[in-house]
C-alpha cells in the first residue's frame, strides 16, 4: 500500500520528521519498502500570468507567450493556439525535472523559449493532456507563487507491506490509527453525515434491486441511488491525492470513489444507471470461460471462482478489484 504524508495530514496532525516516522512504524512491524517523492525535480514550479501572446515568426503552429512568473518577463514557446492574455498557468524554469523530462532552454525555429509553460501530464497529476493548464479564475493564488508547497507536490509517499493479518492498516484512515497507536497525535474521522435535504424520500429499490447468490461470498451488498450530479474533471487536490497513491485521475465521479477507498480502506464503485439495461445488481460467482472487459481496457476471462457484480445476467464488474468498461462513469 502507498501511504501519502500530505494525504495523511488530513486526518491528523504529524510532528515526526520522515525518517523517524519511518523507524517508528518498522520497529512496530509494519514494513516500510520505499520512500518516494513524486515530485521531487519541481519544487521551482510557480504561478506566472500571460500578458501578451504573439505568433511565432517561423511556424504558424506556435505562439510566443510573453508571461510574468513574478520577478520577471519570459518568452515561452508553445503550440497551444487556446491560451488567452491573462491566463494563469505553471511555469517550470529551466532545470525543472517534468515527468517527459527535464526543461532546458532551447532556440525552436530561431526564437529562444525560457522555460516550459505545463499541462497536468507534465507535472504527472493526468494521463494525457490537451493543453496547458491554466488555473480556473476562482483558484487562489499569485503570480510568482512557488506550486510545489501550494499545490501540496513537496509530498512523501511510503510503500508499505501490510501483512495478512493488518487488513485495517490498508488504508490512510487505518494508518492514522496505527501511528496515534505510537504516539502520533489525535486521529481527525472525517464527517461522514449527508444533510438531510439531500436524501431522496424515496425508496432505493425502486431504482435498483439487489440480489446475492451466495451469502459466504458477499454477506451484505449496499448501494445508494444518486441523481443531480454533472459528471466533470477533478480538483487539482483530488487528482494530486490519487496521484501520489498511484492511481490514475478520471473524472470527478471515479475519482471521489477511488479517493474513499483509500481514505477509508472500502472498496466502492459507481455504475452509470442509464448503463444498467436491467435495473439489477446480482453478485454471484463467474462462470468458467465468461469474460469482461475492465476499466483498464484488458478482457479477462474467468475461472469460475472468481466473485463478480453483475445485472442478473451479464458481468457488471470484478467484485472489490475493478470495475467493468461497459458500466463505467464516462
Amino acid at each position: 500500500m502507498k501511504l501519502s504524508i500530505n494525504f495523511l495530514r488530513r486526518y491528523m496532525e504529524i510532528n515526526w520528521g520522515i525518517d523517524e516516522l519511518v523507524d517508528k512504524l518498522r520497529m512496530s512491524g509494519t514494513g516500510v519498502e520505499e520512500i518516494l517523492k513524486p515530485w521531487e525535480g519541481m519544487e521551482n514550479l510557480v504561478c506566472s500570468e500571460i500578458v501578451k501572446i504573439e505568433k511565432h515568426p517561423n511556424a504558424e503552429n506556435l505562439v510566443i507567450c510573453h508571461t510574468n512568473v513574478g520577478d520577471s518577463i519570459k518568452k515561452l514557446i508553445t503550440s497551444d493556439k487556446s491560451l488567452k492574455i491573462g491566463d494563469k498557468v505553471i511555469y517550470a524554469p529551466e532545470g525543472t525535472k517534468l515527468k517527459n523530462g527535464v526543461v532546458e532552454k532551447v532556440k525552436i525555429r530561431g526564437v529562444e523559449s525560457e522555460g516550459m509553460l505545463c499541462s497536468l501530464e507534465e507535472i504527472g497529476l493526468e494521463e494525457k493532456s490537451e493543453f496547458v493548464f491554466r488555473f480556473p479564475k476562482d483558484f487562489e493564488i499569485k503570480v510568482g507563487q512557488n506550486l510545489y508547497e501550494s499545490l501540496g507536490l513537496d509530498d512523501y509517499v511510503l510503500d508499505l507491506e501490510i501483512t495478512p493479518n493488518r487488513p485495517d492498516c490498508l488504508s490512510h484512515l487505518g494508518m492514522a490509527r496505527e501511528i496515534h497507536a505510537l504516539g502520533g497525535g489525535e486521529v481527525r474521522i472525517p464527517d461522514s453525515s449527508i444533510p438531510e435535504d439531500s436524501i431522496l424520500d424515496v425508496d432505493v429499490g425502486k431504482f435498483i434491486k439487489i440480489g446475492i447468490e451466495n451469502p459466504d461470498d458477499c454477506p451484505r451488498y449496499v448501494a445508494a441511488y444518486i441523481q443531480g450530479v454533472e459528471v466533470m474533471d477533478s480538483p487539482l487536490w483530488l487528482k494530486r491525492d490519487l496521484s501520489a497513491v498511484g492511481i490514475r485521475p478520471i473524472n470527478n465521479i471515479v475519482d471521489i470513489t477511488n479517493f474513499v477507498m483509500m481514505e477509508m480502506g472500502h472498496p466502492i464503485h459507481a455504475f452509470d444507471y442509464d448503463k444498467l439495461k436491467r435495473k439489477n445488481i446480482y453478485v454471484r460467482r463467474a462462470k468458467r470461460g465468461e469474460k469482461l472487459q475492465l476499466l483498464d481496457g484488458n478482457i479477462y476471462e474467468f475461472e469460475g471462482f472468481e466473485l463478480l457484480i453483475t445485472d442478473g445476467v451479464e458481468p457488471l464488474a470484478m467484485a472489490g478489484v475493478m470495475g467493468g468498461e461497459k458500466s463505467g462513469i464516462d
